[in-house]
């Protein structure tokens, strides 16, 4: 029998296994009619299409729709229609969208990743299949992260809040737990974040100096050529009008005179004996 036999029941392209009807409620209610570009600081959310399994970045419209879409585990939970487009969690193409950051020239990155640990006994199918999902976004990252600070001319700081144990999607108890796993990542990292903040300003100081002689460089040569031209004009207007100085000519050499000796003859008269 061909797999694409197997009776589905009513699952589409457009549905999941799990009912979403509850979390979607709770995102409106939360976010009611918020926009993305009103947000302070500006925020981009990551989502994957799911009919192309690239990176969507969204930087507007409904930020309940966004934030579904954004943590929506296909197939688990049905992917979210945006403008035409189903989207899926973002984490399915960049579990830490640190490329987006890089793209747009962020000065100073903090690259922060929750990575909890597999589930050595998983007790049924969904326990199965996050650790499969863990698996895979970790994969992706060992990736992708390489190659963002290879391309990044910044400061990029990678912050791994880790936790001995899986902690599952709908275990809401452990929320102050996993707030308080951040908060511990990052007072460790508070020495490497003043050092990046150094770093950059060096870097932007040393950068602009470059930048300030660059720009007195340009400003001379443009005003030797100016002087040049200036001198040119001036040397070509001298010109013109002035009818070329005759040769001189040379003085006539003096006529040389001919002097004629003749000689006299004289008749010598003798008497004769």
């Amino acid at each position: 029998m061909d797999i694409a036999d197997i009776g589905l029941g009513k699952f589409n392209a457009e549905s999941g296994i799990l009912n979403t009807d509850a979390i979607r409620k709770t995102y409106e209610t939360l976010f009611k009619k918020i926009d993305i570009s009103d947000l302070k600081p500006k925020t981009l959310i990551t989502t994957t299409d799911l009919a192309t399994g690239k990176p969507v970045i969204l930087d507007k419209g409904n930020v309940a729709q966004a934030i579904y879409a954004s943590s929506a585990v296909y197939p688990l939970m049905a992917p979210a229609n945006i403008d035409g487009q189903k989207l899926i969690d973002g984490a399915f193409s960049s579990p830490v969208p640190v490329m987006e950051c890089v793209k747009r020239n962020i000065d100073i990155i903090i690259a922060i990743y929750f990575d909890d640990a597999c589930n050595p006994e998983p007790e049924n199918f969904l326990e199965s299949y996050f650790n499969s999902s863990r698996i895979f976004k970790r994969s992706i990252l060992t990736s992708q992260l390489p190659l963002c600070i290879d391309m990044h001319h910044h400061e990029i700081l990678p912050v791994y809040i880790k936790h001995p144990r899986p902690i599952e999607m709908w275990e809401i108890k452990k929320l102050n737990e996993i707030v308080h796993a951040g908060k511990l990542a990052l007072t460790a990292q508070k020495g490497n974040f003043k050092d990046a903040i150094f770093e950059f300003k060096k870097k932007r100081q040393l950068k602009e100096e470059k930048r300030h002689l660059e720009e007195e460089d340009r400003k001379l040569n443009e005003e030797r050529k100016s002087l040049k031209k200036e001198a040119s004009e001036k040397s070509a207007k001298g010109h013109i009008g002035v009818k070329p100085p005759k040769t001189a000519q040379k003085d006539p050499a003096p006529a040389k005179r001919k002097i004629t000796i003749t000689k006299s003859k004289r008749t010598k008269r003798g008497s004769g004996a």
